[in-house]
């Protein structure tokens, strides 16, 4: 799936993509919406997303992480300026990125959502799922320790681990996740980003 408003950039992309002579079938959707709509009825290996839907609200960007969740998600990035919203991504494509870049993400992520372990809570441990919580409620280090009844250190190492198993670093891609995989109710979000 391509979510992107320029059928002029999904054409492109769409000519580019065909040469890598993989059965490959793509649709265009302009509209978070569209897209949630289509996924009942169809499934999808990857979708390559503008990422001016990221540049929205943070209630939009857990929209998207949920409407996508398990599915491989491409950053289409218009600037460099993007960079910033890397970490949403599993992978990001420049609008001014050579073929054989273009080709070669898309080739990696396809063999990776063939052999990708579906993400879920028991990815993380208990105790891991339990500072994660606290992370995303927007608790420190010390703060987290005192709760939990384990040293900062410790805390430390747990939030190493989280990010290294879900491969985020960033406490909001980190909330994004929480909120996707029903760790924390999606509303607790909300709250905390407003």
């Amino acid at each position: 799936m391509v979510l992107e408003s320029s059928e002029i950039i999904f054409e492109g992309l769409s000519h580019i993509l065909k040469e890598i002579k993989l059965e490959i079938d793509f649709k265009l959707v302009n509209c978070l919406k569209d897209a949630s709509e289509l996924l009942k009825t169809e499934s999808f290996q990857m979708v390559i997303i503008n990422s001016a839907y990221f540049h929205n609200s943070n209630s939009t960007k857990i929209k998207i992480s949920s409407v996508f969740n398990n599915i491989n998600v491409i950053g289409l990035l218009y600037t460099s300026m993007d960079r910033d919203i890397c970490s949403y991504f599993k992978d990001c494509i420049y609008i001014n990125d050579e073929r054989s870049t273009i080709h070669s993400v898309i080739k990696k992520q396809l063999q990776e959502s063939d052999s990708t372990i579906e993400l879920n809570d028991n990815v993380l441990s208990n105790r891991e799922i339990d500072v994660l919580k606290l992370l995303v409620r927007g608790y420190a280090n010390k703060e987290i320790a005192e709760e939990l009844f384990i040293s900062a250190h410790t805390v430390v190492s747990h939030r190493k681990n989280i990010s290294k198993k879900i491969g985020m670093k960033s406490s909001a891609a980190m909330a994004i996740y929480a909120a996707a995989n029903n760790i924390i109710d999606i509303n607790t979000v909300l709250k905390i980003s407003k």
